[in-house]
């Protein structure tokens, strides 16, 4: 189970898959503690959702656009869907195919 600022972290690389930013550019732009964002961020590079790396002195974070990664944004584009009710959204996800 995902955690709010996990969530929000993943929305916010989901809205901005180009983004690359610092640990505390997340936090700063998320408005988290910067433990808490740093603990989330190391997690998902444990999971390799995000990669992490070093330029000069400081520590880079981008998704890592992978299948796993890919699943965990389709949940939330799922999710985002099933707030807004769009219409048809029901028709839409009953189709096998998709």
């Amino acid at each position: 189970m995902l955690g709010k600022t996990q969530v929000s972290i993943l929305d916010l690389f989901r809205k901005n898959v180009f983004l690359k930013t610092s640990i505390k550019g997340i936090a700063d732009r998320l408005k988290k503690s910067y433990p808490r964002v740093y603990e989330a961020v190391k997690g998902f590079e444990k999971e390799c959702i995000l990669k992490i790396e070093r330029i000069g002195r400081s520590d880079i974070v981008s998704i890592d656009l992978n299948e796993k990664t890919v699943s965990f944004l389709a949940f939330l584009d799922e999710q985002e869907a099933f707030k807004k009710n769009l219409p048809h959204n029901q028709k839409i996800l009953s189709i096998k195919e998709i």
